[in-house]
Parts: C-alpha cells; structure tokens; sequence
C-alpha cells in the first residue's frame, strides 16, 4: 500500500463594488433653517453627502432627529461666511427632507448627493474631510489642494463655496466632473472622480465668472468590498492498494 500526499492550493480574489452617483438635489434659500426635500429613491446603505454653505460667520447643526447627519467638517470660510460637510449611510426607509439650522437667518445652499458602492461598515471616508485639504484664496481660479487616498477605487469630492449670489463654477480640472451647483443664492459646486489606484490625486483647479474670495475642501469616499477573498491550502492524502 502506497500513500501519496496531494496538495490542493486555492484562492478567491477579492473584488469590489464601483462607487457611483446614483442622483442628487440641491436647495437654496434664506432663513434660520437649511431644509432639502430631495426627491431621490434612496436604499439601505447608501451613502448621501451633504454639502451647506450659509452666509455670515456661523456654524451649522444638524437638525433630524432619528435619521441624524454625521458632521465631518464645519468651518468658517475665507469671507463672511461658514460650510460644512455631512454623511449619513442610509437606513431602511429615509424621510423625504433633511434640514439643518444656524443661528442667524441667513441665505444657504445645500447639495445632496447620493452615492452606492461605499463601504457598509465604519467610517464612509476613504479619507475625511481635513485641515490639510482645504484651501482659500482670492482669485478667479481656485485651487483643490491633492489628497492622497489609501485605498484604490476611491471616489474623490472637491468642493467650492464663494460667499455670494453672483459667481458661477466651470472647467475643473484633473478629470474632475459631474458638477452639482446649486442655484444662484449662496454659490457652491462640487465635483467627483473615481481614483483607480491608491495615491496622489494632484490638485483640481476651478474656474470662477469673476474674482473673489473662495474656499475649497478635497475628500474621498471608502469603495465598499463586494465579495471576500481567500487562499489557503488543503493536505489531502491519497491512498493506494
């Protein structure tokens, strides 16, 4: 009788969902409460970013109860005015407006937008909004600072805010697209790109109709893992008579 050991070698590559936009909304408007109602079909784990810029030196608080924001950035601007950004990884069933307050009526603007393929668990950031990301400056291009994100298939927000009703956003930079600009009252656009490879981004340059004072912030959502991977061996002897 003879014994011959097989070796089995195996493995499961790992593969992720693609981040995409499925939709977005905007508001603007002038009161002590930023409120959007949305209009979007929103499913379980999806992930919705909320970009408010409000007028005059102030901060921002959410304001939904049961189905509450996470605030991940809120500053005051490079001018008299303030913006902060918010995630919020979806339940089952989403209320059809989300609002926030301020303590002064003021005009604000918000845009929403609502992505699918983020990570279901922990943080959404691939890399958070952060000090070393924002950048502000009086010019009519304005400047994205590059960010370096960590893993591959990130999806990369830059964001704009000028604190006024007048100026418009066109021609970023660096691949960037898909522009969410509210309408004219508190201007803003942000800008997305899916970063395939881990690394650098270089920076994304906005140009503005006119001159003035702008703030910019750089940021990038987490891909979600679809499918797990494996590797690993199997002993398996083999008996022979």
């Amino acid at each position: 009788m003879k014994t011959l050991l097989a070796i089995l070698v195996f493995f499961v590559s790992i593969s992720r969902a693609t981040i995409s936009e499925i939709a977005n909304a905007s508001n603007t408007g002038t009161s002590t409460g930023p409120t959007i109602t949305h209009g979007l079909t929103i499913l379980a784990n999806d992930v919705l970013i909320a970009l408010v810029h409000v007028d005059i030196d102030q901060r921002v608080a959410d304001n939904n109860g049961g189905t509450p924001f996470t605030e991940d950035w809120d500053v005051i601007g490079g001018d008299t005015n303030g913006y902060a950004i918010y995630s919020r990884r979806a339940g089952g069933g989403e209320p059809a407006s989300y609002s926030w307050t301020i303590g002064s009526s003021a005009r604000w603007s918000i845009g929403l937008r609502q992505f699918r393929g983020v990570i279901t668990s922990g943080s959404v950031y691939d890399l958070a909004p952060a000090a070393p990301a924002k950048s502000t400056g009086i010019s009519i291009t304005a400047t994205v600072p590059s960010i370096t994100t960590l893993t591959r298939g990130a999806l990369a927000v830059a964001w704009v805010v000028t604190d006024g009703n007048v100026i418009t956003y066109s021609a970023p930079t660096n691949g960037y697209a898909q522009e969410l600009e509210p309408a004219a009252n508190q201007q803003q656009a942000s800008y997305t790109k899916t970063i395939a490879t881990a690394g650098a981004t270089g920076t994304v340059a906005i140009t503005l109709s006119a001159s003035d004072d702008w703030s910019t912030q750089h940021f990038a959502l987490k891909q979600a893992v679809a499918a797990g991977g494996a590797a690993g061996i199997i002993n398996n002897p083999l008996v022979f008579r």
